[in-house]
C-alpha cells in the first residue's frame, strides 16, 4: 500500500475490503493491508490487527508463538490509547486460552470482565464458559448460567445454545427444550435477514472450549 494512503480517513475504507479476507480466512492478506495502518500508529487499527494476529496464531502452530505475542502488544497498545472494550476481550481470550499459570489466567478474567461490564457478549460468553469448566475459578454452574444468559439477551446464538446444553445437563429439560427453540427461530431470523451476520458465525467463538 502506498504511504499516502495510509490515513486515518482510508481507514474505514479497507477494514470493508478486508472483511471478506477476514472471513474467508485469508489472514495474511487482510494483515497486510491493515499492518500499515498501525505501524503508522492509527489507533482505530489496532484492535483489527490484534485480532488478525491471533487469528493467524491458530492457523498456522508454526507461527503460533511471535504471532500471539504481535497480537497481545497491538491489543495493549489500544487499551492504552483508546482504552477499547475489544482490546480488553482480546487480550482477555488469549490470557485464559493459552495461559499455563493460574495468576495470567485470572488476569485474563480481569480483562473479559472488564469487556462484559461494556456489553461486549462474546465476554461474557467466555466467561459462562470459564465458570462452567472451572478455567482460573471454581466451577459455578449459576454464574455461569447468568453469564451466558446475559450474552443471550443481546441477541447471539452461539451462548443460547450453551446455555439450552447447560441447562439441560443440570436436569432443566423444560428450560433446555425453550431455549432450542429460542436459538433456532433467532437463527432463522438472522440469517432471512443477512447469512453472514457474525451473531450466527462469530469468528471469535471458541465451540464452547476454553
Amino acid at each position: 500500500m502506498k504511504l499516502d494512503c495510509v490515513t486515518a480517513e482510508n481507514l474505514e475504507t479497507v477494514l470493508k475490503e478486508t472483511s471478506f479476507l477476514l472471513r474467508t480466512g485469508n489472514f495474511g492478506k487482510a494483515l497486510g493491508e491493515l499492518l500499515p495502518f498501525a505501524r503508522a500508529d492509527i489507533a482505530a487499527s489496532f484492535v483489527e490487527v490484534g485480532l488478525l494476529y491471533e487469528l493467524s496464531a491458530e492457523a498456522d502452530s508454526d507461527l503460533s508463538y511471535p504471532a500471539i505475542q504481535e497480537a497481545m502488544h497491538w491489543y495493549r497498545r489500544s487499551i492504552e490509547t483508546t482504552d477499547e472494550k475489544y482490546a480488553y476481550l482480546g487480550l482477555g481470550r488469549i490470557l485464559v486460552k493459552r495461559s499455563l499459570s493460574r495468576d495470567k489466567v485470572e488476569k485474563g478474567l480481569e480483562f473479559l470482565r472488564v469487556a462484559a461490564s461494556r456489553t461486549v457478549p462474546e465476554a461474557d460468553t467466555l466467561l459462562g464458559v470459564c465458570y462452567e469448566q472451572g478455567v482460573g475459578v471454581d466451577v459455578d454452574l449459576n454464574r455461569a448460567k447468568s453469564y451466558y444468559s446475559a450474552a443471550g439477551d443481546q441477541g447471539f446464538l452461539w451462548p443460547i445454545l450453551l446455555l439450552s446444553k447447560l441447562e439441560f445437563r443440570t436436569g432443566n429439560y423444560r428450560r433446555a427444550l425453550w431455549l432450542r427453540v429460542k436459538g433456532a427461530r433467532l437463527a432463522w431470523k438472522i440469517a432471512g435477514e443477512n447469512p453472514r451476520d457474525p451473531r450466527l458465525w462469530n469468528i471469535r467463538q471458541s465451540g464452547g472450549k476454553v
